[in-house]
């Protein structure tokens, strides 16, 4: 979840179709995850957490 999806070199071992297919159902989850997490980080943390990025 730090590095992203999209610099992940392919396997050898794995066609590129479903390479593909793996890597863009990891996108659409964090995609999901990131709103969700910066919210509990607010939370938790209070609302000048992402003042300074």
């Amino acid at each position: 979840m730090f590095e992203q999806v999209t610099y992940w070199p392919k396997p050898k071992w794995i066609r590129w179709k479903t390479f593909e297919q793996k890597r863009n159902k990891i996108n659409e989850l964090e995609k999901q995850y990131w709103p969700m997490a910066i919210a509990q980080m607010k939370t938790t943390f209070g609302d000048q957490f992402m003042e300074y990025l």
